[in-house]
């Protein structure tokens, strides 16, 4: 516990300033770091990252997406370069089975595409989030509500917990701790859509219901995002993603429940605003 606490200061610490001075290039560089260790964690944890013709192209196309997403002002431009790229990895990964089956299967290249696609995917939608009009007051609601929600779930099943909720894959998590997460969850970005409409009076905000909406969808996504990482350490037999923060375990074991919300929060954001990519 005492080796949590210090590494939550440290990490709080670090990521102030990034997120202070989010405009400038310390936030790019921040999200593509994390972006290629969380890449590189899963790699390892579906044993794909010993093999460099896998690894290689997915690092590179991690360390580089989240700063396309900041430095290409072109938003249809990135679009385009982003699906063209990962699609030609795609066929190139799909092509090494073929060529060097003794090495690499189907399983394995799919495996690795997939959840490489998820984790990038999730980094350059946080950037893209940023530099949205609005985006200062919005790219951190998709990484503080997940983990509202999941703070709320824990005291909230430790203090009613009856009902184990997954008991196979999280033996911990009760239903009750899952509502009280989720109900926890909605009131606060609620509160904070209604804070943003009547102080900030941005353009570019969302009508306040769709904070309500949002945060019922956050809630339940990021649990999912949770159980899918911890089903995936569980069918490898490994305990955590990485080491990086001592007594939490990796990128991925922090950003779990993150990773699935910043695109969904994207997406809430281009189809009820007027706000274009």
């Amino acid at each position: 516990m005492r080796k949590r606490i210090i590494t939550g200061i440290v990490m709080a610490l670090v990521a102030l300033p990034c997120l202070i001075f989010s405009h400038t290039w310390i936030f790019p560089i921040m999200t593509s770091f994390l972006c290629v260790v969380g890449t590189l964690e899963m790699l390892g944890c579906i044993e794909a990252k010993k093999y460099l013709s896998v690894t290689v192209p997915l690092s590179a196309a991690a360390a580089g997406f989240p700063l396309l997403a900041r430095y290409m002002e072109n938003r249809n431009e990135f679009l385009a370069v982003y699906i063209t790229i990962l699609f030609v990895i795609l066929v190139y990964l799909m092509a090494l089975p073929v060529f060097a089956p003794e090495k690499v299967n189907t399983q394995l290249v799919s495996s690795a595409f997939v959840t490489s696609v998820f984790i990038i995917t999730a980094f350059s939608s946080i950037v893209l989030l940023r530099d949205m009009e609005g985006g200062i007051y919005y790219f951190m609601i998709p990484v503080i509500a997940p983990f509202t929600c999941d703070i709320f779930a824990y005291f909230t099943g430790r203090l009613f917990g009856r009902h184990k909720l997954i008991p196979k894959i999280s033996p911990n998590k009760t239903v009750e701790g899952s509502i009280g997460g989720t109900f926890f969850c909605t009131v606060i970005c609620t509160v904070y859509g209604i804070l943003l409409k009547n102080v900030f009076s941005l353009s570019a905000l969302l009508p306040v219901w769709t904070f309500a909406v949002g945060g019922i969808l956050i809630s339940l996504v990021s649990q999912l995002g949770d159980l899918t990482a911890s089903a995936i350490k569980r069918q490898h037999g490994i305990k955590d993603y990485g080491r990086i923060f001592p007594g939490h375990g990796g990128v991925m074991d922090r950003f779990d429940s993150v990773i699935p919300t910043v695109p969904l929060f994207l997406m809430l954001m281009v189809l009820f605003t007027e706000t274009v990519l």
